[in-house]
């Protein structure tokens, strides 16, 4: 039953609500009416808008620690208001410039829907005392982490496979693993970000090209949300202090490393021009020259894993659809567009999809839920340490989400889960196989395989 200060709560987020959408109604009558001067100007304005709620949204919400409804914020805030305000300013935008403004409305409207349907009271977190990892569990899951890093590099050095395939989530579940066993401790100690860092260290200089600089910003996340708090906001300060720092120098580094090769680039255009093929989606959604794809895209995540080979017909992604669209003559090169996962609504039924932001709504509310619970407890055995781990990667993974759209979520995400979801088959497996030896045993009732099984796993003689 809601309490009094969790129905004041409701209350003053409701409140909250109404005054943000007051607020983008009367900029948005303003831009329409002409008084935020010209569309840069208006980008400028109603970027800030939506930037200082999503951030402030971020901060907020969940208190000490990072959530999933901060995370989809975090994202909100590094893939559209900065890009926002960045092509507005710097005139270098391929998209119309009147078409920026309302790109920009149509995010801020949703996630302010998304955020009052995610913002529940979060429960606080237990005592210090019974926020960590038991000893022989912190043990058992760092040596596996440290395995699954060997095990993705061994793939990778020994095939070639590179760090976007089935070797990189090997490895990139493997540091996660080692650092959510480190971090999730509400006395948290130098050694222990030492222990973290170090894994982490070690899956970037063995498994980092140089190409992905985002999978590193997902790991710099899975870091940030597994740090478990019950006062302050060190996360989060980490995290908005080392963000504009870590895309200054990955833009600089990419910037580098293009001028080698004689072409000419700012770096930023990973994280700028997803927001600005948005904006042309919707232009041309609105204008009906967009050939909708009914649900192509989720259907296409949907059978993400279901090897080509055996289904030469399958599905392309929403980046090579985006491609066909705007990059007509790099279709078969590999080449990958991207348009936000509001794009991707857009893409698959025009306006009417962003509906579905209510079923994402309640995904991140859900992922919100299972961390929350995950995050109060004393993880005392193998198969919870893998289930906050999967939490952590799957709320982290979403900034890949807005970034993206679902199949990049999936390819990215999806594989690191398929990795912790296969080692929790063999654990659920084993306890089982083990369980039916016990029962067998105190029976009475036991066959000669069943005697021969027992002695082994007992090491007795046959």
């Amino acid at each position: 039953m809601p309490t009094g200060g969790m129905l004041r709560e409701h209350g003053a987020s409701t409140v909250a609500t109404i005054l943000w959408c007051i607020a983008g109604i009367v900029l948005t009558g303003a831009y329409l009416n002409g008084l935020l001067g010209s569309a840069e100007d208006a980008a400028v304005v109603l970027a800030l808008l939506g930037g200082t709620h999503a951030f402030s949204s971020f901060w907020m919400h969940g208190g000490a620690n990072i959530t999933a409804t901060g995370v989809f914020m975090l994202g909100l805030v590094t893939f559209v208001y900065f890009p926002a305000v960045y092509v507005a300013t710097e005139r270098i935008s391929f998209a119309e410039p009147r078409d920026i403004p309302g790109a920009i409305i149509l995010v801020f409207f949703s996630q302010v829907i998304m955020y009052h349907l995610t913002s529940e009271p979060q429960r606080e977190l237990g005592f210090a005392a019974s926020v960590g990892v038991a000893e022989p569990v912190a043990i058992w899951s760092t040596n596996l982490g440290v395995a699954l890093i060997v095990a993705g590099y061994s793939l990778e050095r020994i095939f070639g496979l590179g760090s976007s395939t089935l070797a990189g989530a090997t490895a990139f579940s493997g540091a996660a693993l080692v650092a959510v066993t480190a971090l999730h401790n509400a006395k948290l100690s130098l050694w222990r970000f030492a222990f973290a860092a170090v894994a982490c260290s070690f899956y970037v200089a063995t498994m980092f090209s140089g190409g992905g600089r985002l999978v590193l910003g997902g790991l710099a996340m899975v870091v940030a949300v597994a740090i478990t708090r019950q006062s302050g906001r060190f996360a989060k300060s980490l995290v908005t202090v080392t963000l504009p720092v870590g895309l200054s120098l990955l833009a600089a580094n990419r910037a580098e490393r293009t001028a080698t090769l004689g072409g000419v680039e700012t770096g930023l255009e990973s994280v700028v021009w997803p927001f600005e093929r948005f904006a042309q989606l919707l232009q041309l959604s609105t204008a009906g020259q967009l050939p909708h794809g009914e649900g192509s895209s989720f259907y296409a995540t949907a059978v993400l894993f279901f090897p080509r080979s055996l289904w030469p017909e399958k599905p392309i992604g929403f980046g090579a659809e985006l491609t066909e669209i705007f990059r007509p003559e790099l279709v078969g090169t590999g080449h990958s567009e991207a348009a936000l996962v509001h794009g991707e609504l857009i893409f698959n039924f025009g306006l009417l999809s962003l509906l579905i932001i209510i079923p994402l709504s309640y995904f991140v509310r859900f992922l919100d839920r299972r961390l929350s619970n995950a995050q109060s407890q004393l993880v005392s055995s193998p198969m919870q340490i893998l289930t906050l781990t999967a939490t952590v990667l799957a709320t982290a993974g979403l900034l890949d989400l807005v970034w993206v759209g679902t199949f990049g979520y999936m390819s990215r995400t999806g594989q690191r889960l398929l990795v912790l979801a296969a080692v929790y088959i063999v654990l659920a497996w084993n306890r089982r196989r083990t369980s039916n030896l016990m029962s067998a045993t105190h029976s009475g009732r036991r066959s000669p395989r069943v005697q021969r099984a027992y002695s082994r796993f007992r090491g007795l003689p046959n």
